[in-house]
Order: structure tokens, then C-alpha cells, then sequence
């Protein structure tokens, strides 16, 4: 075995605070080590660490290596390869060739017409016309070149002349039969002349057909390089269908965000060949719907640098990674990790040179504890984005407040009139926030962001002055291009009229009074609830408990939470059992969102073990306590027998990560690969919806706050749509994720702003008698002045209808001065009309996820039972957990 000893190099190692990290490594050669050297020597080939000591020179240890007496050829006439940063890491040891600029200038020449000329490229029949063209170009140009060179003079017309120079080269580009030789040597001579010519030919033509078929298939299936500059980039490895539907989502958003910009070029670089994905995205978003934005596509790996330079990363404006949904959570960061490192090394510069490549790049990922590691290893214009974790925040935050389903679908959704945006305008600085309303008839204003930081706060104090170094958080049509949206120069004038701030109570009285709405528009004003199944009247939990009439069935009640917002302990039940990373995100959220003393109970078929032992020893529950029922949820008899649905306030269905992936296995990948399967899944998911809404109104109680995932796109029901009865949430993780990771490409600050939602503020829901007398007119802009007056921010406002014919009536940033200023009667005394208010809470929520375990079992080492049988698992307090 040769020992060798380590030489001291210097390598560049990018971290968040570009520091300059060194590796040492000496070694001295052996006989063996200097033949290898001499024969590399001998080849022209040297390579050179750059070792510099800071002032340009080479280091002792560099300066060795290079004038040893091993090195016995003239180092002078050998070609150096200089290794220099991060390029040790992307370029391999090889003979640089000559500068040749008028060469390499024609194939960037060529390459840029090749790479336009398939950008229009639409399928194979354009190929054919364009070599039809190129052969019509071809032999007119030899007629003509024929009249000018060869035939100068003609006693007939030039048209003619023009013809017959034409069919002269037709009948040449076709081939002449020769005339027939006399003689048998000379007939034989001739057929073997023809047969050579003809297999010449066919060598000529198959070489030919090799390369047109490598030109297309470099073009066609992957696609050739990308010559763009500032362009949108899209990275995914798209083998699910799922993915490609969060491709979509990305690409309509981004659409309607560069619209008014008159559309951007989108690159995007997956697995899937070039002219499928071309034909896919042709039917799913036609030309219209891209408002002048190019979509172009390439075939290639994210994790191969090659093919990232090949669609120009490091010139892009702004760069996503999707996050790969056909392999496990971990699996899916650790690609999504390297994906990222490779970007933000790509075409690096070198330490102490300019950094000209200012593009952000958003990571989507599937755990939060994948957050720090790509902050450890990436610069800071790498944002990492945990959308698993985001969404189990947001499915939190609707059990008590499931209106915020429709805001949060608003402020992240470039086609509505109530998009998020940060935007500063000179001539507020000095402004009070509590003010800022007046400015904007078509806008509503939730808070301030820093430029610099991008750290927001929601809801400020009233008295709070507003900075040039401030930015505004914005409820605002998209429709409006930012460079012409303005606020109003002057302030409008707004008196609160007749009401006292000091008398204001949030959720007045007959906010827990139940909404009945008629089954049929045909039914009288004067009614109540009974069931439609049974006929009995239906009961209604809480202080209104009891009978609430006695009529014909036919109505339908609304589920509390859309009535009002409470902070008494919820009980809700979950069916179904996501992956383990979600579910931990999803109970550590529960339990910083809901009050304290709340109850989860979960019915699946996974074993209790696993269940109970993942709150147990990674959910670190702290306020809530947890049941675990063994049942099948899509059985109604385990629904009807197993546990009673009467006594939960919400239930969230979920798509249960067996019926995902049967096998559960994530190393082998997951078996969500086509359309059929996401729709196989929702109706699974319904069925359970159905089971439980069928419970409920047959043993007389009212609707509950249901939440239900949605996996694919499609397929809407009225158990599904938002503003028809009856009504429910839906959740869809792949277009949230979507959603969020298009806001964070168009502006990344913005995504520190929503961010806050549930941390020191949330949306509130409240009667409008909060804010009015029974009676009163009073404008939107009154009612914004009364809501500022509190502290809180009036964001919008919603009718609950009389009938389950009509939608829900749902108005969030109401728009224009006249609307705003419009006095109507909002307090009819009928507890329909309800204010959506930002307002802050009372105790801020720690979301962060928790680092070491922190909850206890009931009773000893094993988990409890209840007196049903269910297993149970208590919360353990801080001091509690402390003491164990």
C-alpha cells in the first residue's frame, strides 16, 4: 500500500455568512507517484490548486508542488486547468482548448436559432413544412445561381429563362437515368457504377437520418440550451400526477401575476419529456390564459449541474423547486437540499469577486427540520418554504375559524380582487396607520413590513407612524399593474357617527344563537330546524342547548364557527392518518391554535402504538389531550358504533396515508401516480364526509364545522365548493402549496407578512351589532373607522343566506370610493350579516416545532383507556414535563 501525505489547498465553502473555510491535506509522492506524474506531465496535462496567500501569489505548499524535480517536463508548454472556489467542485480536470471566437460565435449564432425555432415548434407537420420551405428556398436559389454563372445570355423571357433553369436542377436533384452504354463491359461497368452510387447514397442518407434523428431528439424530447436572460424558472421532477398539477397551479399563478408586465419567459426543467409536457400544458392552459408569458420546457435531472446550466439558472430572476411527491417527506427535502446547493453554486464567481446573479430561489418542502439545514449550507438568497407545515398551521386556524379558508384562498391568489402585495409610497410617511384606510378606497391595509428585514407586523397600534423605510401589507386587486397602482393623494373624509368606542363588546350575546337556513326558498320566513330523516327537532350544543322547534323538516342550521369566533375548549375528531411528518405538524399546531383543554380524537385503523406514540414523543402536545378509536372510517358502522359524533364541535377528514400508499413504504416510492388515483381518493374522502353529516342529522343534532382534504383539482360537489350549502372547508395540499410558493417567487418578503396570520393577530368573525345598531345605515368606510377605533382592521364581511338555493355572500376589500361610502342597514336584528375583522390576540402562539419530546402518558408507561375502551394520552404541563 503507497501512504501518501496530505498538501495544504484552500477551498471556498459557501455558508450563510460567506466565510472562507480551508481543508489541509499533505502528501509527498512515491516512485510509483512520480512515474504517474511524469506520464501526466508527458500528456500536456497539469493541474494547479490555487493556494494563494491573499495577494495573488501562490503558497509554499502550491509553489513545491509545481517546481518539484518530480515534474521533469517543461511546465511552461503544458496546459494548466486553475481550480478556483466552487468550480473544484463542478469542473473536471481536462486540456482547455484554444479561444476560437469566430467559431464558437457561429454556434452561439446557430444555437439561438435552433433554440427559437423550437420554441415555436408545435409538433412533427412543422418540421415538414419547414424542410419544404428550406427545399423550394433551395432550388429556386440554384435556378437563379444557374441563369447568373452559367447561362448569361437567352434569347427567352426571364420568366421562362427562370423555369427552365428550375426544371434543369429539379431533374438534377431527383438524378438523371443515364443513357444506355453499347457493349457488355461497358453495361456491366455501368450497373456496378449504379449500384455503388446507390449504396454511397444509402451510407450518405442513414448518416444523414442519425443526425437529423440526434438533432430532434436533443430538441425535441429534452430540448436544447436555454438563451434566456431574467427569465422564471421552474424546477420539478414531475413523476406523479400530483406534481404536475402543482406545476400547473405555479404556471397559472405566475401568469396572472406578470400580466400587467406583459408576461415573462418560464422555463421549466423536469423528468418528463419536453414534447409531452408541451402537450400537456397546451390543453390545461391554452394560449389565452397565459396573458403573453412563453412557456418553455426541458427534459433533465435538477441534481445534474449540466442540466441546470442548460435552461440558464444562474441568470434566472427567480427560481422554484418543487418538491418531489413520489418519495417519502425526507427523502423529498434531502433532493430538494441538494437541488438548492447546486443553484446557489452554480456559475459562482469566487471569493472576492462580484456576485452578478441576484435571482432568488424558493425551496418547497415537506419538513420544517429541513428549514435550518438548507439555511446552513445555502446564502440567504435561498428561501426555503415548509408547505406541509404551513398548511397544518392553516388547517388549525379554520376549527375555530374556517371563514379564514376564504381569506387566505384571497390573499394568495393572483386572480382576486384581495391579493396580497408590499408596496411604500412617499407620500404616507408620517402617516398614522390608523389613518391609512382613508387613502384607500380599494385596498385594505393589515399592517407595516421593513425593507430591509422584510419582519412585518399585522394590526399595529392606531398611533403608529408610518417610515420611509416601511412597507405597507395590502389587500389590493391584481388587475392593477404596480407601477400605476396609487393610493389616493388626499384622505376621505370619514366621521364614525353616533357610537362609542368604549361600549364596544367583541361577540355580543346572540353571536351563540344558531343560523337556520330554509331547505327550499319556498318555505315560510317564520321557521325552524327539525331533521329530515327522522323528523325530530334538532338539538343545538352549548347555552342554547335544547329543542329549537317543533315545525316541517326541510332547513338547514349553520355550524357555530361561521356565526361567531369563541374561545372555549373544542372537541374534534380526525379520520384518517396522513404521513408522520404532517400529522406532527398537524397536532403541534392544534395544540398552539386551539384553547386549552381541547380534546383530539382520532379514528383509523393504525395501531394505537403508533398513533398515540408519535404525539407522545414527537408532537410535544402541551394544552390538548388525545384519544385514539381503532375503526375504519369509511365503514359507517364503525362511525355509528365506535364514537359519537354529536359531541364534537369539528371534524378534519383526511386522506389516509394507506389508502395513499398501500404498501407503506416510502422507500419504494408512492403509488399517487395518475389522475384516476387522486380522484379514487377523494371519493374516499367524501364517503366519510357523508357518513358523518348522515350521523349527525339522524340523531337530531345540527351540521358541525367539517374539514375535509380535497386531492384532486377537479370534480367540485356542493360538500366541496366553499359558498354553497351546506357549507364546510376544504383544504387541497398541493394547490396551497402551490399558491404559496407562486408568492414567494413574485415576492418573498410577502410570505414573511403571511406568515404572521395566527402568531400575534387572526382574522375574527363578529356580528355586525358589534359595530352597529339594530337599524342603523351606516357606510363600510364608518365601519372601518369603528373596527380601527378597537384596534382591529374590518377586512370584509359576508351574508349568510335564507335559503340553501343562494351562495354564500362573501365580500372581502369591497371596491371604490362609492360602494365604501354607501350608507346601508347591516344590523337587521337577524344575526345573518358578519364582520371579518383582523384583530390581535390576546396571547401570542409559539408555532415553532418543538426540538426533543415534551408529553406524558396517562398512567404509567402505556397509554389510558376512557370508559369506551378508546385509548387515551394526556397533555403534559411544563412543569409536569419538567419533573419527568
Amino acid at each position: 500500500m503507497i501512504l501518501r501525505r496530505p498538501i495544504q489547498s484552500r477551498t471556498y465553502v459557501p455558508g450563510p455568512h460567506n466565510r472562507v473555510h480551508y481543508a489541509c491535506r499533505r502528501h509527498t509522492s512515491t516512485p510509483l507517484c512520480q512515474y504517474l506524474t511524469k506520464e501526466r506531465a508527458s500528456r500536456r496535462l497539469i493541474i494547479r490548486f490555487d493556494g494563494s496567500n491573499g495577494a495573488g501569489e501562490p503558497s509554499d505548499d502550491v509553489a513545491d508542488l509545481i517546481n518539484s524535480k518530480d515534474d521533469v517536463t517543461d511546465s511552461r508548454k503544458a496546459q494548466q486547468i486553475n481550480i478556483t472556489g466552487r468550480n473544484v467542485l463542478q469542473q473536471e480536470t481536462r486540456v482547455l482548448d484554444r479561444p476560437q471566437p469566430i467559431l464558437n460565435g457561429v454556434k452561439e449564432v446557430w444555437g439561438r436559432l435552433v433554440y427559437k425555432y423550437f420554441n415555436i415548434r408545435k409538433d412533427a407537420w412543422a418540421d415538414v413544412q419547414v424542410l419544404l420551405l428550406l427545399n423550394a428556398g433551395l432550388v429556386i436559389a440554384g435556378g437563379l445561381a444557374k441563369r447568373v454563372l452559367v447561362d448569361r445570355s437567352s434569347t427567352a423571357g426571364p420568366l421562362e429563362d427562370l423555369w427552365n433553369d428550375i426544371f434543369d436542377v429539379l431533374i438534377v436533384w431527383f438524378g438523371e437515368f443515364p443513357e444506355v452504354p453499347r457493349g457488355f463491359p461497358r453495361q456491366v461497368f455501368s450497373i456496378l457504377m449504379a449500384i455503388t452510387g446507390l449504396a454511397a447514397f444509402a451510407i450518405v442518407l442513414a448518416l444523414v437520418e442519425q443526425l437529423v434523428l440526434q438533432i430532434l431528439t436533443e430538441n425535441v424530447s429534452r430540448g436544447s440550451q436555454v438563451y434566456e436572460e431574467g427569465h422564471i424558472l421552474v424546477l420539478a421532477w414531475a413523476e406523479t400526477q400530483r406534481d404536475r398539477e402543482v406545476i400547473w397551479k405555479i404556471l397559472s399563478q405566475l401568469c396572472l401575476a406578470y400580466r400587467n408586465e406583459g408576461g415573462r419567459v418560464i422555463v421549466v426543467l423536469s423528468l418528463v419529456p419536453k414534447t409531452e409536457m408541451e402537450e400537456t400544458f397546451r390543453f390545461i392552459i391554452p394560449q389565452e390564459e397565459r396573458y403573453c408569458s412563453t412557456f418553455v420546457f426541458r427534459q433533465g435531472n435538477p441534481l445534474l449541474p449540466d442540466a441546470l446550466r442548460c435552461v440558464a439558472a444562474s441568470s434566472a430572476a427567480a427560481t422554484v423547486i418543487v418538491s418531489d411527491t413520489s418519495r417519502g417527506p425526507n427523502e423529498a427535502d434531502a433532493q430538494s437540499t441538494r437541488a438548492a446547493v447546486l443553484l446557489d453554486e452554480l456559475d459562482y464567481p469566487g471569493p472576492r469577486q462580484q456576485d452578478m446573479r441576484q435571482g432568488h430561489i424558493i425551496v418547497g418542502l415537506q419538513t420544517q427540520e429541513a428549514t435550518s439545514i438548507i439555511k446552513y449550507s445555502c446564502s440567504k438568497r435561498v428561501i426555503p418554504i415548509p408547505t406541509s407545515y404551513l398548511t397544518a398551521r392553516r388547517i388549525s386556524r379554520n376549527i375555530q375559524y374556517p371563514v379564514l379558508t376564504y381569506v387566505s384562498q384571497m390573499l394568495l391568489n393572483f386572480r382576486s380582487r384581495a391579493q396580497g402585495y408590499l408596496m411604500s409610497f412617499s407620500h404616507l410617511n408620517s402617516v398614522r396607520f390608523g389613518d391609512l384606510y382613508k387613502y384607500f378606497p380599494d385596498a385594505i391595509v393589515l399592517g407595516t413590513s421593513d425593507k430591509e428585514t422584510g419582519k412585518s407586523v399585522l394590526n399595529p397600534n392606531p398611533d403608529t407612524v408610518i417610515g420611509p423605510d416601511d412597507n405597507l401589507v395590502l389587500m389590493r386587486p391584481s388587475s392593477i399593474p404596480n407601477t400605476t397602482y396609487m393610493p389616493l393623494k388626499q384622505p376621505m373624509h370619514v366621521e364614525p357617527g353616533d357610537w362609542d368606542a368604549g361600549g364596544y363588546a367583541l361577540l355580543s350575546s346572540r353571536d351563540d344563537k344558531p343560523v337556520r337556513v330554509r331547505g327550499s326558498a319556498s318555505l315560510d320566513e317564520d321557521f325552524s330546524c327539525s331533521s329530515a330523516i327522522t323528523g325530530q327537532p334538532l338539538l343545538v350544543k352549548g347555552q342554547s342547548s335544547g329543542l329549537v322547534g317543533q315545525q316541517a323538516a326541510g332547513c338547514y342550521m349553520l355550524p357555530m364557527e361561521f356565526s361567531a369566533s369563541s374561545e372555549q375548549r373544542v372537541d374534534v375528531l380526525i379520520c384518517g392518518w396522513g404521513d408522520s411528518t404532517f400529522m406532527v405538524a398537524l397536532l403541534h399546531s392544534m395544540d398552539a391554535e386551539l384553547p386549552r383543554g381541547s380534546q383530539v380524537t382520532v379514528l383509523n385503523l393504525r395501531p394505537k402504538e403508533e398513533v398515540l406514540g408519535l404525539a407522545r414523543e414527537t408532537a410535544n402536545l402541551e394544552r390538548l389531550s388525545m384519544m385514539h378509536v381503532y375503526g375504519d372510517p369509511l365503514k359507517y358502522r364503525d362511525l355509528e358504533s365506535k364514537i359519537s359524533v354529536e359531541r364534537f364541535n369539528s371534524a378534519i377528514i383526511l386522506c389516509d396515508a394507506a389508502w395513499v400508499d398501500p404498501d407503506q413504504n416510502t422507500a419504494n416510492g408512492i403509488s399517487l401516480k395518475t389522475k384516476d388515483d387522486m380522484l379514487r381518493l377523494d371519493a374516499m374522502v367524501m364517503t366519510v364526509q357523508l357518513g358523518i353529516r348522515k350521523l349527525l342529522e339522524e340523531r337530531g343534532f345540527p351540521d358541525i364545522n367539517i374539514i375535509t382534504e380535497k386531492i384532486a383539482f377537479q370534480g367540485i360537489t356542493r360538500f366541496e365548493d366553499r359558498g354553497r350549502m351546506p357549507l364546510g372547508s376544504i383544504f387541497n395540499v398541493t394547490s396551497f402549496s402551490a399558491r404559496i410558493l407562486s408568492q414567494a417567487m413574485y415576492n418573498p418578503k410577502a410570505i414573511m407578512a403571511y406568515d404572521q396570520f395566527g402568531k400575534d393577530t387572526e382574522m375574527n368573525v363578529q356580528d355586525s351589532s358589534s359595530f352597529a345598531e339594530e337599524g342603523e345605515k351606516v357606510s363600510f368606510l364608518q365601519l372601518q373607522a369603528r373596527a380601527m377605533a378597537v384596534q382591529q382592521v374590518l377586512v370584509g364581511f359576508y351574508d349568510i343566506p335564507k335559503s340553501v338555493e343562494q351562495p354564500l355572500q362573501l365580500v372581502i376589500n369591497p371596491e371604490g370610493a362609492e360602494a365604501r361610502g354607501r350608507k346601508v342597514v347591516w344590523n337587521r336584528n337577524d344575526n345573518r350579516v358578519k364582520l371579518i375583522c383582523l384583530s390581535s390576540k390576546a396571547k401570542r402562539v409559539n408555532h415553532t416545532m418543538p426540538p426533543s419530546p415534551g408529553t406524558r402518558v396517562a398512567t404509567g408507561e402505556d397509554p389510558g383507556t376512557n370508559a369506551n375502551g378508546a385509548t387515551v394520552i394526556a397533555a403534559a404541563t411544563k412543569g409536569e414535563a419538567a419533573a419527568n
